[in-house]
């Protein structure tokens, strides 16, 4: 929650990259794939080429295979 305060208040600034960036690993290591994969993509959104972008690269795959799996554990 503090984290999407800071994302909200510092919008286009380097701290809200950063932040974007804490939230979605917290948010895999709450085992929350959909939720952190939806960060990443907007930290990507937003801050295309930034430094916390280019390195959430293999934390958003990750989380989409989580997210399939879970998906597909549902399914059956």
């Amino acid at each position: 929650r503090e984290y999407d305060r800071i994302i909200e208040e510092f919008e286009g600034n380097a701290a809200a990259a950063k932040a974007l960036m804490e939230k979605g690993k917290i948010l895999a290591e709450q085992d929350k794939p959909k939720e952190a994969k939806e960060a990443f993509d907007e930290l990507d959104r937003k801050f295309p080429g930034s430094e916390e972008s280019r390195g959430s690269g293999g934390m958003r795959e990750d989380a989409e295979k989580k997210l399939a799996e879970k998906e597909s554990q549902e399914k059956h």
